[in-house]
């Protein structure tokens, strides 16, 4: 590159930072979250109280796709409206919940289990999985479930 050239793209590399910043939320307060249960018990109770499945999310605190998903998939607005609407969401440290994960199938981390308010398995996500593939994950877990309560 020229030095001309170089010159003339300064004032877009100048843009840059506040480009970014105006696309990004400033506040994450501001963002919509989902409202995570801690306790499997209290969140079935809910589940049986309301009919909601349970979306119960199985992560651990050294497990960067766990991050990742909390940071990218869990953040998305409408998977979180349709999560916070349609399901009793439960967040389970994998080390402290290691009976649970073992009766339900679990091996490793990040992993989700939806469950009917009667425990029966209507689906699961294994690994990372983007906005758009979890919300469809959901939506099919959720026609399961009726189909079982028909």
């Amino acid at each position: 590159m020229d030095r001309r050239t170089w010159i003339r793209s300064l004032p877009a590399f100048a843009l840059l930072p506040a480009v970014f910043a105006l696309a990004a939320d400033t506040d994450p307060a501001d963002r919509p979250a989902i409202r995570w249960h801690y306790d499997l018990d209290s969140a079935h109770d809910v589940s049986l109280q309301t009919g909601k499945p349970l979306l119960v999310v199985f992560s651990a605190e050294w497990c960067n796709f766990c991050r990742k998903l909390d940071r990218e998939t869990f953040a998305h607005p409408q998977l979180v409206n349709f999560v916070n609407h349609g399901f009793v969401p439960v967040v389970l440290e994998l080390e402290q919940h290691r009976q649970t994960a073992e009766i339900l199938g679990v091996k490793s981390v990040p992993s989700s289990v939806v469950l009917t308010p009667n425990a029966d398995l209507v689906g699961r996500l294994v690994g990372y999985v983007d906005a758009s593939r979890y919300y469809e994950a959901l939506k099919m877990s959720r026609k399961l479930q009726t189909r079982l309560e028909q």
